[in-house]
């Protein structure tokens, strides 16, 4: 049976698993871009493009946060709550991965 405070739990558990999720993913990413650009020997396009992603986690991150808790309650309010934390990981972390892909994509095409 669903009752409201049982729905309740499973939204609040998904905006817990989202905020991890994001927090998850944003940190690999910035240690990725780190490590690169630690290893550069000079300051390349390439890493550049990598400060950036870095900043803009940091810049956005008190903004994406919240935004990444509200996707992961919708998620695990819909559908099953035996598999929420599972769907609530997967789309965050496409999500939080996909943003910075996406903003050196747009960054990278637009013209100088």
């Amino acid at each position: 049976m669903d009752t409201d405070p049982s729905r309740a739990r499973v939204a609040f558990t998904g905006a817990l698993h989202g905020s991890g999720a994001f927090l998850v993913s944003a940190l690999g990413l910035c240690v990725i871009a780190a490590a690169l650009a630690a290893g550069a020997k000079v300051l390349s396009l390439l890493t550049a493009f990598e400060i950036i992603v870095v900043v803009s986690f940091v810049q956005f991150g008190l903004f994406a946060l919240p935004v990444a808790a509200g996707i992961g309650a919708l998620v695990a309010s819909l559908g099953e709550p035996s598999r929420a934390a599972r769907r609530v990981w997967i789309t965050v972390s496409a999500l939080t991965v996909v943003f910075p892909i996406g903003f050196i994509a747009v960054t990278a095409v637009r013209p100088a």
